[in-house]
């Protein structure tokens, strides 16, 4: 299912586009374990 896909990688550029923003806006190394 090629839309399954896209979903999946659309959450996974969603979930990494937030670690940067928290890493810009705080600049602190970002820590999986939170």
């Amino acid at each position: 299912n090629p839309l399954k896909k896209m979903q999946s990688l659309m959450a996974v550029a969603a979930k990494l586009l937030r670690i940067f923003y928290v890493m810009l806006t705080k600049s602190v190394d970002y820590d999986p374990k939170m």
